[in-house]
Parts: structure tokens; C-alpha cells; sequence
């Protein structure tokens, strides 16, 4: 039987980062890829094979079912997609809190997920650093603040980039100038697709502010942060405010994006109809965007988490434009045309 230390989230033989679970919130059980049953006891994993079992994509987050249409796709665009095209997906979700039981989750995730974009972890820095170098990610992180109160603390906002990723950090002056003094509630991070940088930006608004002066500023802030790097961009996080709103708001146009709704009719489980967890995409790398998909059976909760898949190889995308022909030189020709005499203006030429 292989062993998870739950402290340390080391993964061992049978449970390797590979390993695509689901996990049962109520019996501390879990279903692994292979349909075994998997059974947590003193941090020891108990697999049995199951050859009867059927996954349903609603409680199975694994990638070959949860990434196939459904009925609530607004924006999937796998049907441009060509055999043999490969793919990044970028895992998104507000995990609460970065408890043992995420940490056993999110050690437990495949491989093609090479881009976590993660809030509310309300841990300190150098212990979310520790935690994902272990399970092979590179981490920028945007530690939470003390609330004003001092109980307990807001935010905590990560995008994580799988080992062997080619990713670079925001320049540090760049956040430094955006911060005013005051923490960033959002992280960033620029990820290499085939010589197209990308910049992958992990968002929390505030709680039940709507677009607040607060919320507001943060937007402003990212909007700044886009036109000094000059980059395309994919946002996505928890906005705390419903999808259609945002919509409505503005923001789109100003940013030049385009939404990514998670195909969910709700992303909290305290409403049925709630959809506050979603993504953005530079309207110049719209084509890279594939299909968005759920994933409801998360150990956190009350939200749910997201798959964004995208084409791995952006300069091979291509797409119909419009060709406009360069501009006759009127202005030139009529000063020319001053200049010559009425009697010459009158000739006609012919072939």
C-alpha cells in the first residue's frame, strides 16, 4: 500500500501526481483514475480495483470525461480543434484555505494541468512556497492581509507553473509601482508558449462589494499592469460578482478580453444559479482558448474549481482576416496635379 504523508503531501507508488482522484467529502474515500476505491486511514491510501465502476463526469474530475461537452457550454471551441493538437489546461479554483486536504488534492493532480491559479490560501508565504516546490510547481504568490478587525486574514492569491515550464516573474518594480503601498490581491506570472508569452493573472475581489471602489482599483491595477507589459493575457479567479454583471460592466471592452464562463450553472453550493468564478482572455489569443469545463468534487468548498484548456502552440492557430489594401496616395497625386497645365489636364491618354 503506498503511503501519503499528509504534512510533507510527498506521494508515493500508486498515487503519483498522475493519479486523477475523486474524492468523497463525506466518507474521506476517493475514486482513483483506474476506478480502485481509494480509502484515507493514519495517512495510508487503500486501493481496490473496481472493474464494474462507471464514472459520472459530474462527480469524477478525471480529464478524459470532465473536458467533454455538455449542454451548458457557451464558449467551447473544440470543434476547431484538429487531431493531434496538444494542449495546456490550466486548473482554477478558490480553495479557502490551503488545509491537508487540499494539499492531498492538489498533489494528486495530473500532469497536463501545468497552471494552477489559485486564491484564498491564507498562508504565509515561505509555507506556500515549501509546499509547491514539493509537488513539482513553480509558485508567485500574493501573501493574504491581516484583516482589519485582526481576525484572521483576506486573500492569498497563487498562479503555480508545473516543473520543466518555461515561466519568469513580473518584474518586481512593475508590482512594486502597482502596490501603492498596500498588498496586490492578485498574482502573476509570464508562461512561454512556443516563443508567445503569456501572462496568467490569479484574481480575489472583495466579498460582497460588487464593483467597489476597493474592486475597482484592483481592476485598474491589472489594466495598468497589461499596458506596461505589453503582453496577452489570461485572467480568471473569484470575482464575487456574477458573471453577467461583469459582463455588463465595461471592463471587457477596456481590457480587450473576452469572458470564459465554467459551463456551470453555479460555482458556489450556497446557490444554485451563482456563477462568480471565471475567466478572461486577451481577445489577440482567443483562438489558444479550447473549451472551459467544471469539476464539482473538490475537497474544499463552497467553491467549486475549473479546467481552461488551451492550444499549446499558439503561432500554429490560424484564423480568417480581413486584408485591406494600402491607401491610394491622393494627397500626393492632387498636389502633382495642381502643377500641371489645364491643356495637359485634357489629354487623354490611351493604350
Amino acid at each position: 500500500m503506498p503511503n501519503v504523508d499528509e504534512g510533507n503531501c510527498s506521494v508515493s507508488d500508486g498515487c503519483s501526481s498522475g493519479d486523477m482522484v475523486s474524492r468523497d467529502l463525506y466518507n474521506g474515500s476517493h475514486t482513483d483514475k483506474n476506478s480502485r476505491r481509494v480509502s484515507f486511514k493514519n495517512n495510508t491510501i487503500v486501493k481496490t480495483y473496481d472493474p464494474t465502476h462507471s464514472f459520472d463526469h459530474r462527480t469524477c474530475p478525471d480529464e478524459t470525461t470532465q473536458l467533454k461537452s455538455s449542454p451548458m457550454v457557451k464558449n467551447n471551441r473544440s470543434s476547431s480543434v484538429v487531431k493531434g493538437d496538444k494542449f495546456c489546461e490550466v486548473f482554477v479554483s478558490n480553495i479557502t484555505s490551503l488545509s491537508e486536504h487540499a494539499k492531498v488534492y492538489l498533489a494528486a493532480l495530473p500532469a497536463s494541468r501545468r497552471i494552477l491559479m489559485l486564491s484564498e490560501l491564507h498562508k504565509e508565504e515561505d509555507v506556500v512556497s515549501s509546499f509547491f516546490n514539493r509537488i513539482n510547481y513553480s509558485a508567485t504568490y500574493s501573501p493574504p492581509e491581516v484583516s482589519k478587525t485582526g481576525l484572521g486574514t483576506h486573500g492569498g492569491e497563487l498562479v503555480a507553473v508545473k516543473s520543466g515550464t518555461h515561466a519568469r516573474n513580473v518584474s518586481h518594480n512593475i508590482l512594486e509601482a502597482l502596490s501603492d503601498g498596500s498588498p496586490l490581491r492578485f498574482a502573476a506570472k509570464i508562461v512561454s508558449f512556443c516563443k508567445v508569452d503569456i501572462m496568467f493573472i490569479s484574481l480575489y475581489l472583495w466579498d460582497s462589494e460588487g464593483l467597489s471602489e476597493r474592486n475597482n482599483h484592483i481592476l485598474k491595477q491589472i489594466y495598468i499592469l497589461v499596458e506596461m507589459t505589453k503582453l496577452p493575457f489570461v485572467i480568471a479567479g473569484d470575482f464575487n460578482i456574477p458573471f453577467e454583471q461583469f459582463c455588463e460592466s465595461g471592463w471587457c471592452e477596456r481590457l480587450k478580453v473576452k469572458p470564459i464562463h465554467p459551463n456551470a450553472k453555479s460555482t458556489i453550493s450556497s446557490s444554485a444559479d451563482r456563477v462568480i468564478d471565471f475567466g478572461l482572455i486577451s481577445n489577440d489569443i482567443y483562438p489558444m482558448f479550447v473549451e472551459a469545463s467544471p469539476i464539482f468534487d473538490v475537497t474544499w468548498g463552497p467553491h467549486i474549481a475549473f479546467i481552461i484548456r488551451l492550444l499549446l502552440k499558439p503561432r500554429s492557430i490560424t484564423a480568417r482576416v480581413i486584408c485591406v489594401p494600402k491607401a491610394l496616395p491622393v494627397n500626393d497625386f492632387n498636389k502633382l496635379w495642381k502643377q500641371v497645365s489645364d491643356e495637359q489636364q485634357k489629354i487623354t491618354w490611351s493604350k
